[in-house]
């Protein structure tokens, strides 16, 4: 029995897993750079361009297939929603919810190719919020072992939270897509 179930799925794991040894490198990295790129302006500069990405990531992931009007200025008001909640928190917890919105969506995406075929709505996506979640959980819990890291239960929410955010749009969006579809 193969482990996957083609060879878009494995390239998907893949990418999920290069993507959270990244998250997890920056136990090691993070207090270096920090120091490195202590410039305020510096910070939010790239904060900037990696909410850009992510942006641009989850608006593909939720609009794969055909948009229509509606859709759109849907996840515009979820996208605008989102950038004003991130304003609203410090450094630390934004780079969580971009790291993991990444990490989400990839396991998302694998998950999906996998189970093309599943019958229940909300199997893949709980899933891949389960599983990214837990992911999350790993993470916090390594720090233990870190100097000059903590353990943060914040962290392990904003994880969550972020997983949540980014399987929750495309869900929400394909949603609303059939409810459309249903009636026209």
């Amino acid at each position: 029995m193969n482990l996957f179930s083609s060879k878009k799925e494995k390239q998907l794991w893949l990418y999920a897993l290069i993507c959270w040894i990244l998250i997890l490198s920056m136990l090691f990295l993070g207090q270096p750079l920090l120091q490195l790129f202590s410039n305020q302006n510096i910070q939010a500069g790239f904060f900037i361009f990696g909410m850009l990405l992510v942006a641009a990531i989850i608006a593909i992931h939720a609009f794969r297939q055909n948009s229509d009007k509606l859709s759109l200025i849907l996840w515009l008001s979820l996208l605008t929603l989102f950038s004003m909640f991130l304003l609203r928190l410090g450094l630390p917890e934004r780079s969580h919810l971009i790291e993991y919105c990444i990490l989400a969506i990839l396991i998302h995406e694998a998950l999906l190719e996998k189970q093309k075929k599943s019958k229940s709505p909300w199997k893949v996506p709980l899933l891949a919020i389960g599983l990214t979640s837990a992911l999350g959980l790993i993470d916090e819990t390594l720090q233990l072992l870190v100097p000059n890291r903590f353990f943060d239960i914040k962290d392990i929410i904003f994880n969550s939270f972020a997983a949540i955010l980014a399987v929750g749009s495309r869900v929400i969006v394909d949603t609303i897509r059939r409810k459309i579809s249903k009636t026209e």
